[in-house]
């Protein structure tokens, strides 16, 4: 039973590369970086189709292109994104619970006190639960790019968060570096449908209403318990594999492969401070709906800092 068990659990073994480095550098059948791009391509034109369609039906049943002031494609792009979040969010908090190498993987670098990272540390143990997933994510990603400039709400933060995996993740895939890091951030995803809700109570003129407050204490709950209080835990699996170090480097990854990997851990910083930006975000909204710091009181606030007394204080 030992035996059968430990088997699960143990990662795909390591296998060389080709000189250059191009090619998997570890044992699993990795799709190549065209399929991955032109599988992700369709998908974003499959969802652009889609939204057309749907927003399409919906002018000829209400004869009119907007509903709640907003055009049809908008409220269309929301369930899109919402369809997304819930699938790749759900897939990948699945394999990461349930599937036994995933949960390997995690369980020693997020709650072993004696754990060690390298070779099979999250760097460097492939799973097809990121093959699959991959190309719906870069789709839903171009897709999301496009529309938001349609609608005039694209902004920086957005543009680096989807751009930069849009361009690095097909490539880790297909080299299988990383692909624990990329199932994590994957998994993520499952605040975003409580994201799209907010935003669809809003345009609805509910933000006081009780389902707008259970929204967003569920979203601020999952926030943090998901993305925010694994931080310490993945910060130190980057300390303890440090791939700036010869020692911790796979003997058989060559000089293009141990640059890519070095690129990896440096990039792997950024959705980490993104996370923590938007956690200070969420946590601060939270507390000002949670306190009634509503803008009455950051105005009788400042006014006090600024040296100035209100009536009461007379």
């Amino acid at each position: 039973e030992s035996s059968s068990s430990s088997s699960v659990a143990t990662p795909m073994a390591l296998k060389p590369t080709s000189i250059l480095g191009i090619g998997p550098i570890l044992e699993a059948d990795a799709p190549a970086y065209s399929e991955l791009m032109g599988k992700s391509i369709g998908i974003a034109c499959a969802m652009h189709c889609l939204m057309l369609a749907g927003s399409f039906l919906v002018r000829v049943l209400t004869k009119s292109d907007k509903v709640y002031g907003k055009r049809t494609d908008w409220w269309g792009h929301q369930i899109l994104c919402m369809l997304h979040h819930i699938v790749v969010g759900a897939v990948a908090g699945y394999a990461i619970i349930f599937d036994a190498v995933c949960w390997h993987v995690f369980q020693g670098a997020c709650f072993s006190p004696t754990y060690q990272g390298g070779t099979y540390g999250m760097l460097y143990v492939p799973t097809p639960y990121v093959y699959r997933l991959m190309p719906l994510t870069i789709g839903y990603m171009i897709f999301d790019l496009a529309e938001l400039y349609r609608f005039n709400e694209l902004n920086i933060l957005i543009v680096i968060h989807h751009t930069l995996p849009a361009i690095v993740f097909p490539v880790l895939v297909h080299l299988n570096i990383g692909h624990m890091w990329i199932l994590y951030f994957l998994s993520t995803e499952i605040t975003g449908p409580f994201n799209v809700i907010r935003k669809i109570l809003t345009e609805l003129d509910l933000k006081k209403s009780y389902a707008y407050v259970a929204n967003g204490a569920v979203f601020t709950g999952l926030f943090i318990a998901w993305r925010i209080a694994p931080i310490p835990a993945l910060l130190y699996e980057i300390v303890v594999t440090n791939p700036y170090s010869a020692e911790r480097i796979p003997d058989i990854l060559t000089p293009v492969g141990v640059l890519l990997t070095r690129m990896t851990y440096t990039l792997l910083l950024l959705p980490l401070l993104f996370n923590m930006y938007w956690g200070f975000l969420v946590v601060r909204g939270a507390l000002i709906l949670i306190l009634g710091l509503d803008s009455k009181h950051k105005k009788l606030r400042k006014k006090y800092l600024n040296g100035e007394k209100s009536e009461k204080d007379d």
